[in-house]
């Protein structure tokens, strides 16, 4: 049986804008999760594959919802590997965005293709129903709402914190990793990445991500089994202290630190401590301290 509907493209398009736009005003994660999963599993790859193979011969419907899902998986990964190594992370808005740009661009790209080579944009086209067909998106459907009830019973592992630590540029190299000493104060570092700087505090930035309920923390820096002072926002202080987190929320900033005597690899233990004073993580770096003149540990 033969039905006529509007153009898929048009179908993928009109729900990816509608996803967008109201994402934000879903207040349900796991609504919003359901939802997504199409424009996840599905749409890209699609999208894709119709650009790439516009008005040659048809596919099955089981055909290209398989290719789509894999094209999908790939293309949503690498989206979310090059957002790792951007300013914005991995998180719902930025890859909203531009999986839902992708998708677009990719079914724009596709109707133009059909355009040119069918003489005009079908609105319209008609549609198999076969029987595998429905046991197929059936199947997908059922998939989904397994999913979601997964999704609603899940319960979340025990509260945790991320603790990391970045160079001063922000990428997770450039440390620093040689002091100079003159009459017992540091007046030269360098750094990792071969920079150097005039001045007495070595810097690195520090981020915490709570996983947990709101929580407050400080932070403690320990050189060689000794705490020293943090230098933070142009203010020196014995700890970083209240830090408080919402959960899943984020802090970054930048710290100061000095060692207080010469000797090479000397550890840099820089310590995530929770409201009632345990360790939640620490973090480890080593350093040389050199005589300004000799060189010489």
């Amino acid at each position: 049986m033969k039905i006529r509907i509007l153009n898929w493209l048009l179908i993928v398009d009109i729900y990816t804008i509608l996803l967008v736009l109201g994402i934000q005003q879903i207040p349900s994660t796991i609504i919003r999760f359901i939802l997504g999963i199409p424009l996840l599993l599905l749409f890209p790859g699609y999208s894709l594959l119709k650009a790439l193979f516009a008005g040659q011969s048809e596919m099955g419907s089981i055909e290209k919802i398989a290719i789509s899902s894999i094209m999908s998986v790939a293309i949503v990964a690498l989206i979310g590997l090059a957002l790792n190594n951007t300013i914005w992370g991995i998180s719902l808005e930025p890859a909203l965005y531009i999986i839902a740009a992708f998708t677009i661009m990719a079914s724009i790209i596709a109707l133009i293709r059909q355009a040119l080579s069918s003489g005009g944009i079908e609105w319209l086209v008609e549609f198999d129903v076969r029987w595998s067909a429905i046991f197929v998106m059936l199947a997908v459907v059922l998939a989904i709402i397994a999913l979601g009830y997964a999704a609603t019973k899940f319960r979340p592992g025990e509260a945790f914190a991320e603790f990391y630590v970045l160079g001063p540029a922000g990428k997770a190299q450039g440390y620093p990793s040689e002091f100079f000493m003159e009459d017992g104060q540091i007046v030269r570092i360098l750094y990792s990445d071969g920079r150097e700087t005039a001045s007495q505090w070595g810097e690195v930035i520090l981020g915490i991500v709570n996983h947990g309920q709101t929580t407050p923390y400080s932070i403690k820096v320990v050189i060689d089994g000794e705490q020293v002072g943090i230098m933070y926002e142009d203010t020196l202080m014995n700890q970083l202290s209240n830090i408080e987190l919402l959960p899943n929320d984020k802090w970054e900033g930048e710290i100061g630190f000095t060692p207080g005597h010469i000797g090479d690899n000397q550890k840099v233990d820089l310590l995530l401590i929770k409201d009632d004073g345990t360790t939640e993580g620490s973090l480890s770096l080593w350093v040389d301290v050199k005589d300004s003149e000799t060189g010489a540990p």
